[in-house]
């Protein structure tokens, strides 16, 4: 039978478990904010840092700013709620008599390792994610950095299409927009391209339609069926964007053709001519995208 000098007192059982109890709490609240911190993140850092430049969407700074808060609280918390629990033990320890403290040594040896280990667990998680965002944010420098070196060493007529590649619908000498039927672009278009440029017979450029005009101006007068008997000029005239196009000699680099585009909202294709001249011939021709592409490292 066991008696009372055997049985564990009181205080030491009142301490164990409350130390339990908060040291649970905490637990389940760390694993609670690592589930939804985690949940989703299918990417690397860096990936999506990478992806989201390349789309135009820049990060927002308010958000580092509130996830350095929310990590700054976390340590507060988990340092006071620590050294707290250590406090109360070190209090049981001294206020109990010395006959008592094999028992006391028992307690903390069992929980100071498990306090230990929580609070370096808990740190080094939301502090290794400050690393690792300053890891990707200087990689992201270093991939922007590279891309426009590229852009800036590479020429125009190294990325252009040529001209004897470029498929393009053209108006007949002596003609007129309305002589150009949209079945004739539909028919370049509908060769897995996005787009399809209007020349004339000297192979001046005059107009690049998307594929999302021509589709659009279509159902909007009659469908598919009255391709052969719709005329360019209407479609000119609904949409003026169509006329919104850069010019860029050869011996320009990609930088300066981004730059182009840029000083021209909207714009989304460079033709090449002697002096950038717009009534010259067209030596070849760059989009957006291949800008874009070139960008990429």
């Amino acid at each position: 039978m066991e008696t009372s000098a055997e049985r564990i007192p009181l205080v030491y059982e009142i301490s164990f478990w409350l130390t339990i109890v908060v040291l649970s709490a905490l637990v389940i609240w760390s694993l609670t904010r690592l589930f939804f911190s985690t949940r989703g993140e299918g990417q690397s850092a860096i990936a999506r840092m990478i992806s989201a430049k390349n789309a135009g969407i820049e990060p927002k700074a308010s958000q580092a700013v509130i996830e350095s808060g929310q990590r700054f609280w976390i340590a507060l918390m988990v340092v006071l709620l620590s050294v707290g629990i250590l406090a109360f033990l070190v209090l049981v320890a001294i206020v109990n008599p010395v006959s008592e403290y094999s028992k006391i040594d028992k307690l903390l040896t069992v929980l100071l390792p498990v306090i230990g280990t929580w609070v370096g667990t808990v740190l080094a998680f939301y502090f290794a994610r400050e690393n690792l965002q300053a890891a990707s944010t200087s990689a992201l420098e270093m991939y922007e950095a590279r891309g426009a070196q590229i852009l800036q060493t590479t020429l125009v007529q190294t990325a252009m299409l040529p001209r004897n590649r470029i498929q393009a619908v053209t108006i007949e000498r002596g003609g007129d927009e309305a002589a150009v039927k949209l079945n004739k672009l539909d028919a370049i278009i509908s060769r897995q391209l996005s787009r399809c440029p209007i020349l004339t017979e000297d192979d001046v450029a005059k107009y690049v339609v998307h594929k999302s005009i021509l589709y659009e101006y279509v159902a909007k007068h009659g469908g598919d069926e009255h391709l052969a008997e719709l005329g360019l000029d209407g479609l000119v005239k609904e949409h003026p964007a169509v006329r919104s196009l850069v010019f860029i000699a050869p011996g320009a680099s990609l930088a300066d053709a981004k730059n182009s585009l840029a000083g021209k909202p909207g714009c989304q294709d460079i033709f090449v001519t002697e002096n950038a001249a717009p009534d010259k011939p067209v030596q070849g021709w760059l989009t957006n995208v291949d800008i874009e592409e070139y960008s990429k490292v």
